[in-house]
C-alpha cells in the first residue's frame, strides 16, 4: 500500500491530498474484515472453493484495472472495492481452511499461515519497485497480477475443506449474540479489534 500511496500522491493523482488517496486503502482494509462473516457462512456450507476461485479472479482483474485506471473514481473501485471484496474471500478461506485441518494445534497452525501476509508485505514492495524502474506503473502492476495469478492458482490447486459440503440452512442466524456468552470467545472478538 505504501508504494501505490506514494505513487499515486506523486503521479497520477498528484491533485488529491493524501488522506482522500488513502481512503482507497482504508476502504480495501474495511472491507478484508468485514465481509468475514458472509465468507465464513459460505465457507461452512461449502467449502472453500466458492470463495477461493472466484475471489482469486477478482484479485487479479481489478490489479489489472488498477494498472489502465488513470481517475481517482477508477482506482478506487478497482483497488478499494473491487480488490478489498477478492482479498478478504482469499484471506478469510485461506483462514478457515487452516481451522478445519487442525485442531490441537490450531493457533501455531494459523499464526504460521497468516505469516504470509507479512512475507508478502516484504517481498512485493520491493519486487514492485524494481519492476517500476523499468517498466513503469502500469507496467509492475500488471507483473504483480500476474505473480499473484499463479500463486493463487497454486493455492487453489492446493487447497482443501477437511469437511463435506451441506445445505444451506436459511434459519441460520447471520450473528448470533450468545456467542458473546463465552468468555473466550469475547476476549478474542475485543483482542481482534483492537489489534486489527
Amino acid at each position: 500500500m505504501g508504494v501505490f500511496q506514494k505513487t499515486y500522491e506523486e503521479t497520477i493523482l498528484h491533485n488529491y491530498s493524501p488522506s482522500s488517496i488513502s481512503w482507497i486503502f482504508a476502504v480495501q482494509l474495511a472491507l478484508v474484515l468485514a465481509l468475514g462473516p458472509l465468507y465464513g457462512r459460505i465457507f461452512d456450507t461449502y467449502g472453500p472453493a466458492p470463495i477461493l476461485y472466484p475471489c482469486s479472479v477478482i484479485c487479479v482483474f481489478s490489479l489489472c484495472m488498477t494498472s489502465l485506471a488513470d481517475e481517482y473514481y477508477q482506482i478506487f473501485l478497482a483497488q478499494g472495492l473491487l480488490f478489498g471484496i477478492g482479498v478478504g474471500g482469499l484471506f478469510a478461506g485461506g483462514i478457515l481452511c487452516v481451522g478445519q485441518w487442525f485442531v490441537r494445534w490450531r493457533g501455531l497452525a494459523t499464526g504460521i499461515a497468516s505469516t504470509g501476509s507479512s512475507v508478502g508485505g516484504v517481498i512485493c514492495p520491493i519486487f514492485m519497485d524494481r519492476v517500476m524502474e523499468r517498466k513503469g506503473f502500469a507496467g509492475a502492476t500488471r507483473y504483480v497480477a500476474l505473480l499473484m495469478g499463479v500463486l493463487l492458482v497454486m493455492a487453489c490447486i492446493l487447497t482443501r475443506a477437511r469437511l463435506p459440503r451441506k445445505k444451506w440452512n436459511r434459519e441460520l442466524k447471520w450473528f448470533d449474540v450468545t456467542l458473546f456468552k463465552q468468555r473466550e470467545f469475547t476476549f478474542f472478538t475485543i483482542g481482534a479489534y483492537l489489534t486489527m
